[in-house]
């Protein structure tokens, strides 16, 4: 249909403005599509986090359900994921990715979808072990620690040599008003909404982390078995957090604690620094 023409005095048409009802669904739709797609750039206090997704919406529009997102468990507790695809969850890591692909597996477990890893400046080695157990995981070529600092799921074991490690845990934060699943879990959520989830039953998958030799050690850690040594593995985003609960852990318990990090450094808990922890 001819929506515009224009004419001079003496009859010429001096421009014709031809649009269709087609042609304006259209121009509509491409602006709705535009705005949509503007409003859903994703932030993210994990810098790397926001960028993977909203990569990840760039090539595939509508897929991104949420970033930084908290889903239930299994056991009736929840669960803190980077990056949310509705069946499909990723988890980002920095550092040497100690502990992923534990972290993974168990993710799938608990929540009952696929989980993934991604992890810019995962040392090739690791990369290897996590694919020979059929482990998703992304990686890229490694850059500078700085590129990545932050963007992350977090995470790290908490080691004693006393079997009774979980137990004690769970009575500290059930004392301050945690929450504890049937399963080994207890958890307990701060005033920011950050989770501080601890579990007890970590399974096969995590051993080859858990007994690596660290990278690197902080503090006293004479005094611990590495080899033999009870362990649970511990999620949480905040470092702050983290050290503030082990700290009041180790000061309930007789016996000592060691926290293995991230990039697989291994602190005593008097010396753990929240500026420099990798979860």
């Amino acid at each position: 249909m001819l929506t515009g023409l224009g004419f001079t005095d003496g009859g010429k048409a001096l421009g014709i403005g031809v649009r269709t009802a087609e042609g304006l669904a259209a121009a509509r739709a491409e602006t709705a599509t535009a705005r949509f797609l503007a409003a859903r750039a994703f932030t993210s206090a994990d810098p790397h986090v926001a960028n993977a997704a909203n990569a990840i919406e760039a090539a595939m529009p509508g897929h991104v359900v949420g970033v930084n997102s908290q889903i239930a468990m299994s056991n009736g507790l929840k669960r803190e994921i980077d990056i949310d695809l509705g069946n499909l969850v990723v988890q980002v890591k920095s550092g040497s990715a100690r502990g992923v692909p534990g972290h993974l597996v168990r993710t799938g477990i608990t929540t009952g979808r696929t989980a993934i890893g991604y992890a810019p400046d995962i040392p090739n080695g690791a990369w290897e072990a996590a694919a020979r157990q059929g482990i998703p995981m992304g990686a890229i070529p490694r850059r500078t620690a700085g590129d990545y600092q932050g963007a992350r799921m977090k995470g790290a074991f908490v080691l004693a040599n006393d079997p009774g490690l979980y137990r004690q845990i769970e009575d500290v934060l059930v004392l301050a008003g945690g929450r504890t699943a049937a399963d080994q879990t207890v958890q307990i959520e701060d005033r920011s909404g950050f989770l501080f989830t601890v579990f007890g039953t970590i399974g096969p998958e995590f051993d080859a982390d858990l007994r690596a030799s660290p990278t690197d050690v902080r503090g006293d850690v004479s005094g611990l078995d590495q080899g033999s040594a009870t362990a649970c593995w511990v999620e949480c985003r905040s470092e702050a957090l983290f050290v503030r609960w082990a700290r009041a852990i180790a000061s309930e318990r007789d016996d000592r604690i060691w926290v293995l990090d991230g990039d697989g450094v291994l602190w005593s808990a008097d010396a753990l620094d929240a500026g420099r922890l990798v979860l």
